[in-house]
């Protein structure tokens, strides 16, 4: 079964587009959380609907900017009311599912663990963003004087916010450690950047934690049998 899901903002102004899938009726729920300029129907996202369906998870992915009516843009929105519209999200679904399982990719990761997580029951993050001043390699964003705003270009360019690009830089990992009392993994591409700083920072969580690398994978897992095996990962610890 597919059904379309809209779930209103907390203020009430704002769509929240989404999908649910589930083959058989299940009491538990992974809700996938975009990375910047993604979207619910990113291949790792429609093609983990199947995989975990057949594994017994409903799933339910969700956009947190759209082109549909009342939805969000990206050059208005903040790290803050991606946590915000994943609040709601738990919120619509806290009484549907007696577990609920939150997964990430990129900009997903900081997105999880700003929002309110307490009564989740595991996490999975999919090489998750680290706070910007630790990249590697920030060419490719800039700020533009003319429209007040960062450009981000990864080919097609696109505009953020300077909310998002300070919520970026001063991600507070302190509170993330502290409130992070669930089960979390951490899945790093090797052929990311992001596998060294992840090394460091997950062995500070005082929770069950994982860091798995999936050697020959890239940041979006498109590579040949990165994204199984990403699936895979995630589903041993899910299990």
């Amino acid at each position: 079964m597919q059904k379309s899901i809209i779930i209103k903002s907390k203020d009430k102004k704002f769509n929240i587009y989404g999908v649910l899938d589930q083959k058989i009726k299940s009491n538990k729920l992974i809700v996938f959380v975009h990375g910047l300029t993604g979207h619910k129907n990113e291949h790792q996202f429609y093609n983990a609907a199947k995989f975990f369906n057949n594994k017994k998870f409903a799933t339910f992915r969700f956009d947190l900017y759209t082109g549909e009516k009342s939805g969000r843009s990206l050059e208005n929105c903040t790290i803050k009311t991606h946590s915000e519209d994943l609040n709601q999200v738990i919120k619509y679904f806290k009484n549907k599912f007696s577990s609920i399982y939150l997964v990430g990719h990129s900009l997903g990761g900081p997105s999880i663990f700003e929002a309110e997580i307490k009564n989740i029951k595991k996490i999975v993050l999919w090489d998750p963003s680290i706070n910007l001043t630790n990249e590697d390699d920030d060419d490719w964003y800039r700020f533009d004087k003319n429209i007040n705003a960062y450009i981000v270009s990864w080919g097609p360019s696109y505009i953020v916010s300077k909310k998002m690009v300070s919520d970026w830089q001063k991600l507070d990992y302190n509170k993330w450690i502290n409130k992070t009392t669930m089960p979390l993994k951490i899945i790093c591409a090797g052929q990311g950047v992001l596998k060294k700083e992840w090394k460091k920072i997950i062995s500070k969580f005082k929770c069950k934690k994982e860091l798995v690398i999936i050697k020959e994978a890239g940041h979006c897992f498109d590579e040949k049998d990165t994204e199984i095996k990403l699936f895979k990962e995630t589903l041993s610890w899910l299990k």
